[in-house]
């Protein structure tokens, strides 16, 4: 069903050609659909209204200038038996070139517009290839953490050793310094002791000759 109705649209592009193009031969009997539609091409009473489909993508440009194309063929139908569109008609041709011309705009407008679109999905590639680099730098940057606390664990125990070296010759510093002072209060102790000792022995012999005295008086009374 599809291919019919397809095969019966271009035998109606075809019949629209011809009739624009001023053929001698029009093939109405290519399809159904152009032998119903014949009588409406050839009575110049009738009226034809054709409906053109285009979409604004710009991806779709090319189908898009072919449908205008083939909308402006339609216009230039003159209807009645095989008549062909005369050139040297004055009016016809200013007809065609106003139409040629508003085609030729629109068909700038599209392209313009098809520039805008590329630009803008450029810029959106640019932004997406940004941001894939971002990630690839967070994943990066992730996969070398490990690698990173490893080192700062490393220069941690380092620094705790030397802290704790540190603080071992402090403290035998400080028992260096505690044993001296002992040993020097120490010393001090045994001189006062034996300079007592002297001292005690003198006044013990002081005391016995004061006795000697005492007792040798005694006797001569």
């Amino acid at each position: 069903q599809t291919a019919k109705i397809n095969q019966g649209n271009i035998a109606l592009k075809r019949v629209v050609e011809s009739i624009a193009n001023g053929d001698s031969h029009v093939p109405f009997r290519d399809s159904k659909l152009t032998m119903l539609l014949q009588d409406s091409f050839e009575d110049d009473k009738s009226k034809i209204l054709m409906i053109l489909c285009a979409s604004p993508d710009p991806k779709e440009i090319h189908k898009t200038i072919s449908t205008l194309e083939y909308g402006a063929k339609a216009k230039c139908i003159v209807r009645g038996p095989h008549t062909p569109v005369k050139e040297e008609d004055s009016s016809s041709t200013v007809i065609l070139g106003s139409r040629i011309a508003a085609m030729d705009e629109f068909i700038m407008k599209l392209q313009m517009e098809n520039k805008l679109r590329e630009k803008e999905r450029n810029e959106a590639h640019k932004k997406l290839m940004k941001k894939e680099e971002e990630i690839a730098e967070l994943r990066a940057k992730m996969e070398t953490a490990p690698a990173s606390e490893e080192e700062i664990n490393l220069k941690v125990n380092e620094r705790t050793r030397l802290l704790r070296q540190e603080l071992e010759k402090k403290l035998q510093e400080c028992q260096r310094m505690t044993n001296d002072f002992v040993e020097l209060e120490r010393k001090r102790m045994e001189e006062r002791i034996l300079q007592q000792q002297e001292e005690v022995e003198i006044l013990r012999k002081r005391l016995e000759e004061i006795e000697l005295q005492l007792h040798c008086t005694s006797k001569k009374e």
